[in-house]
């Protein structure tokens, strides 16, 4: 409080040899309680789009339940599942397009943080300026959606 430094809880799960399974903050419960529990507008929560989808938790009931006032923030980033590989969204499983409508939803506040190193580590030096131009693209692109999704549409 003293320095007006907020601290944000990520959802997570946890991957082990036999797949992935639920741990604390995997879900929305979890998260709702703690950040209500501590009560403070220095508290809310990042939500990792990536990692719900591996915690197998729906998308949309999420970012509800944790409405404008405790969403922070967002890790954008998609996977297929099974590993948390980090891809430009729109390469895996989750589905932007409803994000982007449930966020506008709760009329979300926060930065959509790029997570998607694992999308670049596959290519040459040569041509990251290329790369990170058409991640840029794709971000911008996200926000359109949901700017549209805002007013409506």
């Amino acid at each position: 409080k003293d320095y007006n430094v907020g601290v944000v809880v990520e959802n997570t799960y946890w991957g082990t040899d036999n797949g992935i399974e639920q741990s604390y903050c995997s879900n929305a419960k979890d998260i709702v309680d703690l950040v209500d529990t501590l009560d403070s507008p220095y508290m809310g929560a990042c939500l990792d789009l990536g990692h719900l989808a591996l915690a197998k938790q729906p998308h949309d009931a999420v970012i509800a339940a944790l409405d404008g006032k405790r969403l922070k923030c967002l890790h954008v980033q998609d996977n297929e599942g099974v590993k948390d590989i980090h891809l430009l969204p729109g390469l895996g499983t989750v589905d932007y397009d409803m994000c982007m409508r449930s966020l506008a939803q709760i009329d979300y506040q926060g930065v959509l943080t790029l997570e998607s190193y694992g999308f670049i580590k596959g290519f040459e030096k040569a041509f990251l300026p290329q790369v990170l131009k058409f991640m840029a693209t794709r971000a911008r692109f996200l926000a359109e959606q949901f700017e549209m999704h805002k007013k409506g549409m």
